[in-house]
């Protein structure tokens, strides 16, 4: 006769109904002294229990019906509202996790890497940093799919109270295509060297203040931002502040870029040191 387990024995003395196997929670136990009756202690050991490995949530899987909620809802916000609500995300989110770990948001140029170059001077520095690589999977999109990846990048940042931007050439020219159509107020903003072909028309159809502060910096000899250019956006734009390099190209001297990232980033520099 096979040996009864301690929930068949008690479902036996008190007429209840056995747990099957499979609708236990945990291996059955076995009884040290078979003689158990009503009142009587026994002793019970009961087998180890391995932990059970459970699966990974399932990741969620967007609607694309709501996929361009966000986006529609902040363009039809005006600049006091949407600088309301970006202050208040940035107040819940401090309260959460804290203030920002990342000073500077570093869009790079095309095929630039965010730890390389400009952004081991940015280290050296000892600032925090995050941003975006004009490159790989980013060079393949539309261009209004990279506006639409850098905005809700460039929105995430704030939202943790980032308030410094950084853009180099190409990332510097779709920068500026973005803030001459979303303006970002509490925004301080350091182009160098922008790309800034096919956006002229733009600029003059804005004579808004598109950010808190923006500095353009650029060579005598840069055939991507051409003086004619830069000239021409700062005369619109007089609140922008402008360094033209003498006998620069494209690639601005070290030095320069040096001093133009410890003049932009001094309060930020300031407070790491403190």
């Amino acid at each position: 006769m096979a040996k009864k387990s301690i929930g068949e024995k008690i479902a036996e003395i008190y007429g209840a109904k056995p747990v099957t196997k499979e609708h236990r929670f945990g291996p059955t136990p076995r009884i040290v002294d078979d003689d158990l009756k009503p009142g009587r202690v026994v002793s019970v050991v009961w087998p180890s229990i391995k932990p059970r490995s459970s699966p990974p949530p399932p990741k969620p899987t967007p609607n694309p019906a709501f996929q361009h909620m966000g986006s529609s809802f902040l363009e039809g916000l005006d600049e006091e509202s949407l600088s309301d609500l970006m202050e208040s995300m940035r107040e819940e989110s401090e309260a959460l996790y804290g203030k920002s770990v990342h000073s500077v948001f570093y869009f790079t140029g095309l095929g630039g890497h965010l730890r390389v170059g400009l952004g081991e001077a940015l280290a050296d520095l000892g600032v925090s940093f995050t941003g975006l690589e004009f490159r790989g999977s980013f060079l393949e999109l539309h261009r209004a799919q990279q506006l639409e990846m850098f905005s809700e990048k460039l929105r995430q940042f704030e939202s943790q109270g980032g308030r410094k931007l950084i853009a180099v050439s190409a990332g510097g020219g779709l920068t500026l295509q973005y803030l001459l159509q979303h303006k970002h107020p509490d925004l301080d903003v350091l182009l160098l060297s922008p790309a800034l072909g096919g956006l002229r028309a733009e600029w003059r159809r804005c004579n808004d203040q598109i950010c808190k502060s923006l500095r353009l910096v650029t060579g005598t000899y840069d055939p991507v931002c051409s003086i004619e250019l830069a000239r021409d956006f700062v005369a619109q734009h007089e609140y922008v502040s402008f360094n033209l390099v003498a006998g620069a190209g494209h690639d601005l001297p070290h030095r320069e870029v040096r001093s133009e990232l410890e003049s932009f980033l001094s309060d930020v520099v300031k407070e790491t040191s403190v």
